[in-house]
């Protein structure tokens, strides 16, 4: 195996703020306040070192938009709002480490950090098919 060079995934987790309620002279005339319309749903933003011109906004399992920087992930748009002022970010996860070239394999290593304490170990393997045809035999 060779070493290929450094790789980096970053994922931030963003959930929905919660509206507080004003405060009133009389505790029992609090009432509940009313749910958002629509609900609001936690957001993902995924960045790979692979592609670092794109981030990806991941909302109810499906990828929503593809932004140009990270300037652009607190102005992405949720309706008629946007992601920095309905949504608080509440998790980073990166994970960073060597690649190396291995075959027809690539092989990444690292560590898995969660808000910048180590969470883990990664180890990603990725085949790289035949460019031939003939190299299958």
């Amino acid at each position: 195996c060779t070493r290929a060079g450094r790789w980096r995934t970053h994922c931030l987790y963003f959930k929905p703020k919660v509206a507080a309620a004003a405060p009133s002279a009389d505790a029992a005339e609090i009432a509940p306040t009313p749910p958002l319309e629509p609900p609001l749903e936690e957001v993902c933003v995924l960045h790979y070192s692979e592609r670092p011109e794109v981030y990806f906004v991941c909302r109810a399992g499906t990828v929503q938009e593809r932004l140009g920087d990270l300037a652009g992930v607190e102005a992405c748009t949720l309706g008629e709002s946007t992601l920095g002022e309905t949504h608080s970010q509440r998790l980073r996860i990166t994970a960073e480490g060597a690649e190396f070239r291995c075959g027809d394999f690539i092989v990444r290593l690292g560590g898995l950090f969660l808000n910048a304490s180590v969470g883990g170990t990664v180890v990603e393997a990725e085949y790289l098919p035949c460019s031939r045809a003939s190299c299958g035999e």
